[in-house]
């Protein structure tokens, strides 16, 4: 979605969402009628995945058949990689596994303008990657 206009940083002047209130009892500032909760923490299990250290950009895509999978990069030395939460259509967490392994700066974990899973900038090693869609 494009937005007219910007600040001097190359951040949106406006939201067609609304304006942001102040952060709510996770941290997260939203528009009215948004709302947010917290899905993993750090070296806490979800959907049996040991969630990665220092999550940090992340993107959702759909998935055949209803839900979407959730993203998250890592950049923790050699051990960074993506992690990914795959969610059922009714928001409950139907799995977590990593996607990605063994880079180091990754610096993405969104999406594209194609809505594809970003690239990474730089890798320490030739890491492992899998389709996000996959089941675990």
């Amino acid at each position: 979605m494009a937005f007219a206009g910007g600040t001097a940083h190359g951040l949106p002047d406006s939201s067609p969402y609304g304006e942001l209130l102040p952060a709510d009892g996770n941290g997260v500032m939203l528009p009215q009628g948004c709302t947010s909760r917290v899905v993993a923490r750090s070296r806490e299990v979800v959907g049996g995945y040991p969630w990665h250290d220092s999550p940090d950009g992340g993107g959702c895509f759909a998935v055949p058949g209803g839900g979407w999978v959730y993203l998250s990069n890592s950049e923790v030395g050699t051990t960074g990689g993506v992690g990914a939460l795959r969610f059922n259509a009714d928001a409950s967490v139907h799995s977590g596994y990593r996607i990605l392994g063994g880079t180091n700066r990754y610096c993405v974990g969104g999406s594209t303008h194609r809505g594809t899973p970003g690239c990474p900038v730089r890798r320490s090693t030739a890491g492992s990657c899998t389709r996000p869609t996959r089941s675990a």
